[in-house]
């Protein structure tokens, strides 16, 4: 009897509902996520798992080594170089890249979350590709069972005689629900699949020079108030819902620091290197390299001996990284940082000076 009750509060404890409130949308709020992309066709191991539920997820950076990391900070609409492009939008998110950044904008209502479009400076170019009429992420109330089909059309125009219009139609439910394990932490979750085909129609000079029809099946891994926790795409023309060889993962890291970048050749020997710039406000970058993988956590102390902050806690894969930590709640003054990976420590000064 106390199992069948055990199950019974684990099922309904999952099973959760998330409303528009719910979503990250103040402005500042930034969080990190780790992906991977296949560029061979061949695609990456994952365990998407079965609707229904309860089910365990997880996603460890481990798993998929060679990718990298992506800060995405929440900012002021009115404040973006594309805002006047969507004047209905009330949220937009900034995906902060090495080449340059994208704006993504969003309009949060009490019914839907809808997807607009984004905005691009990459590497001195601006496009901008509008959805119309929209994107639907999400439907409110999301709860396991929630269902919605979304059918927009994306128009991309980067200059130069380029033209890419795509009509994208997907089919989405809350399928399944459970825990998944990510390295920000174990969480309450909700799965959406979508059943995905694209219409897609590439014009140079007003000359069509392709068209191309394609299947994939995606799905989505949501949190209360954290929003998106992790995501993955089939493969081109993948039909089993069940699939496991997935063309894109990502999956969040944290919501105050991030691996920046990483290098996967595998180095004989642990290192921690001195934290740059040093001093620093309010953020900087700590690097070190892992001969294997492991667990990893980076504490950061005061002059006492009083731990402040964490800057890093999961799992990563051997090879050099680098993350940067935000010490904006901190004062100035000399600060320590500690690292924890395996069996090995190692332990470094720095300075914050506001």
């Amino acid at each position: 009897m106390f199992g069948i009750i055990f199950l019974l509060y684990l099922s309904g404890r999952a099973q959760i509902t998330i409303t528009s409130n719910e979503i990250p949308s103040q402005t500042g709020y930034k969080y990190y996520e780790y992906g991977v992309s296949d560029s061979t066709g061949n695609g990456f191991p994952v365990n998407v798992g079965q609707s229904g539920g309860p089910h365990s997820w997880n996603f460890d950076a481990a798993t998929y080594s060679g990718g990298g990391s992506q800060k995405t900070t929440i900012v002021d609409v009115a404040s973006t170089p594309f805002s006047a492009d969507f004047p209905t939008a009330n949220l937009a998110y900034l995906y902060s890249a090495d080449s340059g950044n994208i704006y993504f904008y969003l309009k949060n209502s009490d019914t839907e979350l809808l997807g607009l479009g984004s905005g691009s400076e990459i590497q001195g170019i601006k496009s901008t590709l509008i959805q119309e009429p929209g994107d639907i992420l999400i439907k409110y109330p999301f709860t396991y069972g929630t269902a919605w089909s979304s059918d927009y059309t994306d128009t991309l125009s980067a200059g130069m005689g380029f033209l890419m219009i795509e009509r994208v139609v997907s089919d989405n439910s809350v399928d399944a629900y459970g825990t998944i394990t990510v390295p920000l932490g174990t969480y309450d979750c909700l799965r959406t699949e979508a059943m995905v085909t694209t219409y897609s129609l590439t014009y140079f000079n007003n000359i069509l020079y392709f068209s191309d029809t394609l299947k994939t099946i995606e799905y989505t891994w949501m949190g209360e108030n954290l929003g998106l926790l992790a995501s993955a795409s089939s493969l081109v023309g993948e039909t089993n819902p069940d699939f496991t060889m997935a063309s894109d993962v990502s999956f969040r890291v944290s919501g105050a620091t991030a691996i920046a970048q990483e290098d996967f050749t595998k180095p004989s020997a642990y290192s921690l290197d001195q934290n740059y710039p040093n001093p620093f406000n309010p953020t900087t970058n700590i690097g070190f390299t892992l001969p294997e993988k492991g667990t990893v956590t980076i504490s950061i102390y005061n002059v006492v001996g009083e731990q402040v902050a964490t800057a890093f806690s999961g799992n990563l894969p051997a090879g050099k990284h680098n993350m940067e930590f935000d010490a904006g709640n901190l004062s100035s003054g000399i600060y320590f940082y500690r690292i924890e990976a395996n069996k090995w420590k190692a332990t470094k000064q720095m300075i914050l000076m506001k």
